[in-house]
């Protein structure tokens, strides 16, 4: 298992799969995450981990991310406020997940109701409604 950080207390756990292990002390020869090999760890950190600690980073960093850790009922007030000053407008905010470490919550209100859903990291990208979305 490999853990990283995606926001204050919030940790992503990935299971790595080791193959080819010369002894139960020693790292496998190929490591496997899902479908994707990987020769080593170093390999793990450059094409997996760092891709989805950049995309993570751009979201955290983003004018309309709300540090409320998906906090659902904390968020629908803010969405309202926004709502009022512009009726028109649809405001949205994106918080971590806690629940789901790895995914980020993307909350909009498009009339009266606030709508919540999940938006996965992944190393090619944002994955929002099975698409993969790189920027």
């Amino acid at each position: 298992t490999i853990s990283w950080k995606i926001d204050e207390g919030v940790y992503q756990h990935i299971d790595v799969l080791e193959r080819d292990k010369a002894h139960h002390f020693t790292l496998g020869k190929s490591l496997w995450i899902e479908n994707e090999e990987f020769e080593d760890l170093d390999e793990i950190l450059a094409r997996h981990i760092q891709p989805m600690s950049s995309f993570a980073r751009d979201v955290l960093t983003y004018k309309y991310f709300c540090k409320e850790f998906g906090n659902k009922q904390a968020i629908d007030p803010l969405l309202l406020v926004e709502k009022r000053q512009q009726k028109a407008r649809i405001p949205y905010f994106f918080s971590t997940s806690r629940e789901f470490p790895g995914k980020f919550i993307l909350s909009y209100m498009p009339r009266t109701k606030g709508i919540h859903e999940y938006v996965t990291i992944t190393p090619s990208g944002l994955r929002y409604r099975s698409k993969v979305h790189a920027s």
